[in-house]
């Protein structure tokens, strides 16, 4: 964290090593603390969190500036473009109702409905690979060592321009994810966006089951998406991605 924010300033302004951070997690936080920037030296930074932008604020409580991420400018791995045939794309056009476009906004692509969808209609599972805390730990959060296994996933990830950021990872318990990067495994719920909790934006919501275990037989964990009002013809899908998804990003940012 010291480095990255080092070069922040020009690569050239020391911050000293005991400076407190104050780490906030909400996107709702950002347009005052952009109003703040703009005041003093403005900052055209980005998130390497992924699809929902402005995903994380360092605020230095001494120095009573701020520095906001949003875009990607300082993602390492730029954001993959997915092809069209890919089983995330593909599986909009099977399900009749759901169309991926651009959102013409800095979220990029969003999940739209092309048809009017009642309030309480199932839409659609999260899908993606089942992964287990280890492999998690190994392959994004870079907090253990990686097998034999892991490291031919990565490559397998890295052939197919697909992404490693464990921004679409869904916490199921049971020390088990979906984790819904891979678009070759993934559906398309993976290109629903934030929107807060209680807003008009916010027209969906989640329900799950945990994996069951009985004996020799495993039944994956599963989670799909409600709709909580009545959806419009050409309406965004989005639904609040919670506080804990912040906080776990926050441990996959390795910041």
């Amino acid at each position: 964290l010291y480095s990255v924010l080092c070069n922040i300033f020009d690569h050239e302004e020391q911050l000293p090593m005991q400076l407190p951070v104050v780490v906030e997690y909400k996107q709702r936080k950002v347009a005052s603390v952009m109003a703040e920037i703009r005041q003093g030296k403005e900052l055209r930074l980005s998130s390497m969190m992924g699809t929902a932008s402005w995903r994380v604020l360092f605020c230095w409580s001494s120095f009573f500036s701020f520095v906001a991420f949003s875009a990607d400018a300082l993602s390492a791995i730029p954001r993959p473009h997915l092809s069209l045939t890919s089983f995330a794309h593909s599986s909009a056009t099977d399900a009749g109702n759901i169309r991926i476009d651009d959102t013409h906004s800095i979220k990029g692509l969003g999940a739209f409905a092309t048809c009017p969808i009642l309030s309480g209609t199932w839409i659609g599972d999260y899908k993606g690979e089942i992964l287990t805390l280890s492999q998690v730990e190994a392959r994004y959060w870079k907090m253990r060592k990686c097998t034999k296994n892991d490291r031919r996933w990565i490559k397998s990830r890295k052939k197919r321009s697909m992404g490693l950021s464990g921004d679409y990872m869904f916490d199921m318990g049971d020390d088990l994810f979906i984790d819904g990067e891979d678009a070759d495994a993934s559906g398309w719920a993976r290109f629903m966006n934030h929107a807060i909790d209680g807003t008009t934006a916010c027209n969906v919501e989640t329900r799950s089951e945990k994996a069951i275990f009985t004996g020799k037989h495993f039944v994956p964990p599963k989670l799909w998406f409600i709709t909580t009002r009545d959806v419009e013809n050409g309406e965004e899908l989005c639904y609040d991605y919670g506080d804990s998804f912040w906080e776990e990003t926050l441990v996959g940012s390795n910041l």
